[in-house]
């Protein structure tokens, strides 16, 4: 009686067990889906801190392309997925990785990585060898130089399985051989079974055949019963992004586009900042090619407080500003490149918040901006009428003056202010910032209006 009690015991802590990990596998799979760093509504606040430069402006952009509406994905029926935009940053960046690794795979040959990688009814179907499964893969073009290829996500749709355990990413992408300039379309379809850790791939022409090729946002994909087999080469290894992280992928993306793609770069610009600051294509690419460095991060915010988008901020290694407005899905963003043309939100509220000295601090940085971006109309429009009026009758002679007593890229320091009245007199320094040797006393008289506004006049030593 004893033994038989002590047998109902263990299976009972057996199922006990059974039950408990059943709990903790759907729980982190819950936690995989869903692991988006939030952080504080403004995080790495030290980018709006006193020194000169570092400020930001928003705008109500409600009626951006139909494109950027969020959308989420849910279960269409019986044997069917409906496709909406990827939410999940893990899962972006990890499909991301996944079919850069596809791509440098098709470039070196390397039939070993592929094979464990590639759908396993594309393979039987066509019943593919390591010997023949090249003729049938997409051809990837490479330079003598590299075999190494750039991969850029342009559009990613996700379609979630009832159960959660799967899901199924439509790509499209372009990639091009590292320092080539053209850029070659790529579509494919990645499957990650979440239950097992394993991935598999559907090769473009494949997509093709199946019909999936110019899939769109609504529409319904059918991948119930597909089953991928474990294999030593497929096993999912999850990417995962903190927000700096995330905000140094934006500016990544924009980089390469303003390098590679220019068009492209231009139709992803905020569209009331590209009307205010870029109305047309050649004075946004004339902008562009007058740039003398390769941006990379130097300081960062994030703003979470709007429920339709959220804004990530950086300045880069010189100051210069970017604001990239995601919304509707991961990556899908616009772009502002500066902290003055429109108004941002979370940085007029840092403005409307400051010391009056601070205040001071962030006109001159935008000062700065303007200076950096060669945007002598902006500037133009700062200054006091009497003092335009006498010195500069037209934003021609204060561009020609400026280019002649500026520097390429130029900062600068409020040494001493004092306040007369509504006005405040400001001793600076500017500086070279590519030869600290190089450097100049610049003297601004200032009157604060409110964050877009101000009013000045300068002189230079």
């Amino acid at each position: 009686m004893s033994s038989n009690n002590t047998k109902i015991k263990i299976v009972i802590a057996g199922m006990l067990v059974m039950i408990l990990i059943i709990v903790a596998c759907v729980i982190l799979l819950y936690t995989l889906r869903n692991n988006q760093p939030i952080g504080n509504n403004v995080a790495g606040s030290n980018l709006a801190a006193v020194e000169v430069g570092n400020e930001i402006t928003e705008e109500d952009d409600t009626k951006e392309p139909e494109e950027l509406v969020d959308a989420s994905c849910y279960d269409a029926g019986e044997g069917t997925m409906q496709l909406a935009y990827t939410q999940s940053r893990n899962y972006y960046f990890t499909v991301e990785a996944i079919i850069q690794q596809y791509i440098n795979a098709i470039a070196q040959k390397d039939t070993n990585k592929l094979m464990p990688m590639i759908a396993e009814e594309y393979i039987t179907k066509y019943s593919l060898t390591q010997e023949t499964l090249l003729e049938r893969l997409e051809k990837v073009a490479t330079n003598q130089n590299t075999q190494q290829i750039n991969y850029t996500v342009n559009e990613m749709l996700e379609a979630i399985q009832t159960d959660d355990t799967k899901s199924v990413f439509f790509v499209k992408g372009e990639y091009r051989a590292n320092n080539a300039a053209t850029y070659q379309e790529i579509t494919n379809i990645v499957e990650l079974d979440l239950m097992n850790n394993v991935y598999t791939i559907y090769p473009e022409n494949y997509v093709k055949e199946l019909g999936y090729n110019n899939l769109k946002v609504g529409d319904k994909l059918d991948f119930t019963n597909k089953v991928i087999a474990q294999k030593q080469g497929n096993a999912i290894t999850l990417i995962e992004k903190d927000d700096k992280a995330y905000t140094e992928a934006l500016l990544k993306d924009w980089v390469e586009q303003i390098l590679y793609n220019r068009q492209t770069a231009y139709t992803r610009l905020n569209a009331e900042y590209k009307n205010k600051r870029f109305s047309t294509y050649n004075v946004f690419d004339s902008y562009i090619s007058g740039l003398k460095y390769i941006p990379t991060m130097s300081e960062y915010t994030v703003d979470n407080t709007n429920m339709e988008y959220t804004d990530y901020i950086c300045t880069d290694q010189y100051g210069a500003y970017y604001v990239f407005r995601v919304q509707g899905g991961v990556m899908r963003y616009t772009t502002f490149l500066d902290a003055y043309t429109v108004e941002i939100k979370s940085l007029k509220n840092i403005y409307d918040k400051a010391t009056e000295e601070n205040k001071i601090a962030i006109q001159l940085g935008k000062i700065k901006q303007m200076l950096n971006n060669k945007d002598y109309q902006a500037m133009y429009s700062k200054l006091m009428p009497n003092f335009k009026n006498t010195n500069y009758s037209n934003v021609n002679k204060l561009a020609e003056y400026l280019k002649q007593n500026t520097y390429a890229i130029n900062a600068i320091s409020l040494n001493d202010m004092e306040k007369n009245g509504d006005y405040y007199a400001c001793t600076c320094l500017l500086h070279n910032q590519r030869d600290s040797n190089e450097r100049k006393e610049m003297k601004v008289m200032m009157k604060l209006i409110d964050y877009s506004n101000f009013q000045m006049t300068f002189t230079m030593q």
